[in-house]
């Protein structure tokens, strides 16, 4: 890797092109340099804003970003001057999407404001930078829990770089609908940052059936937009969020800490079951999703479909269709009970005490408070019966329904209520008054897609069933709101 980043290094700095144009390139490779070339004939025939940002996707070291310069240097994009400067018309901005990437992103940046060719990319534009951070990838790699403390520390570590080396720092949260990626109040969610992250400055994406709910009329859009504007000034300007001095935040962040590993191990357990893949093939409607024409991209990364492939939207679109709503809550229920058994008397008041008293947590409960209101394990049972192992079904969701009753408990128990979504009484309304229209529909695809499965059709029954479950997918989907 070593290697790599100075060979990269060496081109970057060279006004000497890269490739000849007498070869032939690969038809893969010509679409990519094809693509960099059009960037540039936009940017000068159109205007120079034409096309923003250039996002490098599951990126994991300094060689991904220098190697996306290197492509827009050899279409013009970048490059040295013959006076000795460097000239860009281009800004890149690495994803981070694994909790692992997350992990090593601040060495990444730091390593690039080291770089002498990408200092003078900075330079050339104006020393500023744009990190995106997955919400998507690392919580279907780690759960919830364990991805939302990730990208909690890697903000302020990215942060911590930057000031230290001058650099005017854009965090772009790839967040989706749902709360397992990342979704739930705007507002909330920026004022939940870390303290001083923000400083004026966020992006911030808007997915799926979001932007309908949010942006359909003009009404709804203003205010949406308010409540953004008014989180990131009070984020940036107003006073601190809430008054934790040094000795308790670091109580605070030393018990997500544990509470993270825990998460993740009990996490691991689940998606590293032997036969989890085949129990969600079955009682979720995955295969079913695929006839949607629907999304950017497939559901799968390649043509060999498991676990590893299959991309994070479905993989939480599917459990929401099932109302088991994994990636949303699943295992918060063992871990804060491990955490809480090994020092009772002092565990349990601390973990109250953070959801009173610490943004970042309280969101996160409440936000893992929305999606138990809306999972529901007695339809979910009937997803289950879809499973042809009985031995699996009883292994995989007994394992589930125990969790989602213990993290229920758990939930009331620290936040000191009788029932789910009791500090939200409208939210909580909302949802009951929605369950008696959406739980029919979720019993009528149980039984369309066990008809579709198990039973011989014509060509023209097999498509009209089909229409059927489709229209049942997109029924629960607006009925359930954040769902992917």
């Amino acid at each position: 890797m070593k290697k790599k980043v100075e060979i990269l290094t060496r081109e970057l700095m060279t006004m000497r092109p890269l490739l000849s144009p007498h070869w032939t390139l690969s038809p893969e490779s010509q679409e990519v340099i094809d693509t960099f070339a059009a960037m540039k004939k936009i940017k000068g025939t159109l205007d120079p804003d034409a096309i923003g940002t250039y996002i490098i996707s599951m990126a994991s070291g300094m060689s991904d970003i220098l190697a996306v310069l290197l492509l827009a240097k050899e279409t013009g994009l970048c490059g040295p001057t013959p006076e000795g400067g460097f000239r860009s018309e281009i800004d890149i901005a690495p994803l981070f999407e694994t909790t692992e990437d997350l992990r090593t992103a601040p060495a990444v940046l730091q390593g690039l404001l080291q770089n002498p060719a990408y200092r003078l990319q900075l330079e050339a534009r104006g020393r500023q930078q744009e990190i995106m951070l997955g919400y998507s990838d690392s919580s279907k790699d780690s759960g919830i829990l364990t991805s939302s403390w990730a990208l909690y520390k890697s903000q302020i570590h990215l942060w911590e770089v930057a000031r230290k080396e001058g650099i005017a720092l854009t965090l772009f949260h790839g967040r989706g609908g749902t709360v397992g990626r990342g979704g739930g109040p705007t507002h909330r969610a920026i004022l939940a940052q870390p303290h001083h992250t923000v400083d004026g400055r966020i992006k911030i994406t808007e997915q799926g059936e979001v932007i309908s709910s949010k942006y359909a009329n003009q009404g709804t859009a203003s205010h949406q937009l308010e409540l953004l504007i008014t989180g990131v000034l009070k984020a940036a300007f107003g006073p601190a969020p809430s008054q934790i001095n040094a000795d308790r935040m670091a109580r605070f962040q030393t018990a997500l800490e544990e509470l993270s590993q825990l998460a993740y191990r009990r996490y691991r357990d689940l998606v590293e079951h032997p036969d989890l893949y085949r129990y969600f093939q079955e009682s979720t409607p995955i295969s079913e999703i695929g006839f949607l024409k629907m999304g950017s991209r497939p559901a799968f990364r390649s043509r060999a479909k498991s676990m590893k492939d299959l991309r994070a939207i479905p993989w939480i679109f599917s459990w929401t269709q099932s109302r088991q709503m994994i990636g949303a809550w699943y295992p918060l229920g063992s871990a804060f009970k491990a955490f809480v058994d090994r020092d009772p008397a002092v565990h349990g008041p601390l973990l109250s005490e953070m959801y009173r008293s610490w943004p970042f947590f309280n969101n996160l409960i409440d936000n893992i408070q929305m999606t138990l209101a809306k999972a529901d394990m007695h339809i979910a049972q009937h997803y289950a019966e879809l499973v042809s192992d009985p031995q699996l079904r009883k292994a995989i969701f007994g394992q589930v329904r125990k969790e989602y009753d213990l993290t229920v408990e758990t939930i009331k128990h620290i936040t000191g209520q009788t029932d789910i979504l009791d500090n939200d009484p409208s939210l909580q309304r909302s949802i009951r008054l929605r369950t008696p229209f959406l739980d029919p529909i979720n019993y009528i695809q149980v039984n369309l897609i066990e008809k579709l499965r198990t039973q011989k059709l014509g060509k023209k029954e097999r498509e009209e069933l089909i229409h059927a479950i489709l229209l049942t997918i997109n029924c629960i989907a607006t009925g359930m709101r954040n769902t992917g």
